[in-house]
């Protein structure tokens, strides 16, 4: 008996792998996911730090949201903690560096800016809270596919609801704003809950439209109360729209490779 176990053990027609071998694989693998997501975090954090009037900060969308995926974004504040540090601590470290008597004020926009990507970094790791949970329970094998559709419909009809007027108020505000604040630092926070529609169209489509309303509330809304040092505005809203397009890459990389069924 012991050598039959034995030579089936070794035998060619068995797996390679036990349950406990992919428990242990997929947990490297959510490792490496959050080793990568702390060192962009902090990549992002130096060339912060030495590029003066500039917003890099709205890059750390990016790592929040391979947090997420890494599956440690289930200690919220282990995860966001972090990057509200960075996001204020370069801020600080950068005024002292490169004030000068032309600059703004410690608590003039660039504060202001400072803090609305803190803004988005607390909504967005709740919502991404949300939708991995939500995520794990369209996957397990004992919900029906019917229960699963009407699932989805319902969490895509919600997702709609609530992404199209938030698009609204934050274009309306930076609109009426300054050209010195700005509002489309927000933005990725409806993208990401349109995200929830499952819906590569929709997705790409949101992300056109949060791009032109990025710049139409540059060039048509208020005028500037700072002065546009080093064209820093304009650098400004393109880091907005960058943070966008990452938030749409890895999004729809989630989508089809849910749709795929891969792991």
């Amino acid at each position: 008996m012991r050598i039959g176990t034995t030579q089936a053990r070794f035998s060619a027609g068995r797996p390679s792998y036990e349950w406990h071998d992919f428990s242990y694989l997929h947990s490297a693998k959510s490792a490496s996911r959050a080793t990568l997501s702390l060192h962009l975090a902090l990549w992002i954090a130096i060339v912060d730090l030495c590029w003066p009037h500039t917003n890099i900060a709205v890059l750390y969308v990016a790592p929040l949201v391979l947090i997420a995926e890494s599956g440690t974004l289930k200690h919220y504040w282990r995860a966001v903690g972090p990057l509200i540090l960075l996001t204020y601590g370069v801020y600080v470290l950068k005024y002292f560096v490169y004030h000068t008597a032309s600059d703004p004020n410690f608590f003039d926009s660039p504060f202001v800016n400072r803090s609305l990507v803190v803004v988005s970094i607390l909504v967005m790791g709740k919502v991404l809270q949300l939708w991995v949970a939500w995520r794990a329970e369209q996957s397990e094998a004992e919900v029906s596919e019917s229960f699963r559709y009407q699932d989805q419909q319902i969490s895509s009809t919600f997702a709609m609801l609530s992404s199209a007027p938030l698009v609204a108020v934050i274009a309306l505000v930076d609109y009426l704003m300054p050209a010195n604040l700005n509002l489309a630092i927000l933005y990725p926070i409806p993208l990401l809950i349109c995200g929830w529609t499952r819906s590569q169209g929709l997705l790409w489509g949101m992300l056109l439209l949060l791009l032109s309303l990025t710049f139409i509330g540059y060039w048509f809304g208020g005028p500037p109360t700072t002065a546009n040092l080093g064209f820093s505005m304009q650098r400004n809203r393109i880091l907005a729209g960058l943070g966008m397009l990452t938030v749409t890459a890895i999004l729809s990389y989630w989508i089809g490779r849910d749709e795929t069924g891969s792991t």
